[in-house]
C-alpha cells in the first residue's frame, strides 16, 4: 500500500508540474505607453508598430503594442482621428473581421472607466487554420482605442484571455 501511495503522489506531482509548464509562456507585463492614454498587461515583451490605415481611413495611423504567445497575438493601441465616431469604430472592426474572412458571432457593450465601447467576438480562417478574434473598441474624444486577441481557436485558456482584456484601463484625463 505504501508503494502505491508514493507512486500516486509522484504521479500527481508530475501532472502538476506538466500543467504548470503548459502556459509558462505567459509573462504578464503592464505597459503604459507614453501619450497613449491607457495601461494594459501584455503576456510577453511588447513590440510597437505604427500602421498606416487604408481605404476610407487613409492618412490615419494605428499605434499598436503587441505580444505573441504561441499562436495568439495580444495587442492594444489607438488611432487619432478628426472624428472618432461609430463609423470609424465599425470600419476598424470590419477590417479586422475581414482579415480572417470572418463572421461576427456576438457583440455587446463594454466600459472602461467612463468610456463606452463595443466587444466583438468573431471567427474565420487564415489559410486552413480556424481563427478566433476577440476585439474591444472604445471611442473617447478624437481617439479610438483597440484591444484585440487573435489566434487559433481554443488555444488560449479563458482565464488568460480575461486577464488581458480586464487589464486594459484608460488613463484619467
Amino acid at each position: 500500500m505504501l508503494c502505491s501511495e508514493i507512486a500516486m503522489k509522484n504521479l500527481v506531482l508530475v501532472l502538476m508540474l506538466a500543467l504548470a509548464g503548459c502556459y509558462a509562456e505567459f509573462d504578464w507585463r503592464e505597459i503604459r505607453p507614453v501619450d497613449a492614454g491607457f495601461t494594459v498587461s501584455l503576456p510577453g515583451r511588447p513590440t510597437y508598430e505604427g500602421r498606416a490605415l487604408s481605404g476610407e481611413r487613409a492618412g490615419l495611423t494605428m499605434h499598436l503594442w503587441s505580444a505573441k504567445v504561441g499562436n495568439t497575438v495580444f495587442a492594444a493601441g489607438y488611432v487619432d482621428s478628426p472624428v472618432a465616431d461609430a463609423q470609424l469604430v465599425d470600419g476598424l472592426r470590419d477590417a479586422l473581421v475581414k482579415n480572417i474572412g470572418g463572421r461576427i458571432l456576438e457583440e455587446r457593450e463594454v466600459r472602461s472607466g467612463n468610456a463606452i465601447g463595443r466587444e466583438t467576438i468573431a471567427d474565420g480562417t487564415a489559410g486552413d487554420t480556424p481563427m478566433a478574434l476577440r476585439l474591444r473598441l472604445y471611442a473617447a474624444g478624437a481617439r479610438v482605442y483597440q484591444v484585440v486577441a487573435l489566434g487559433r481557436k481554443d488555444t488560449v485558456p479563458a482565464a488568460e484571455m480575461e486577464n488581458f482584456f480586464d487589464s486594459f484601463r484608460l488613463a484619467r484625463p
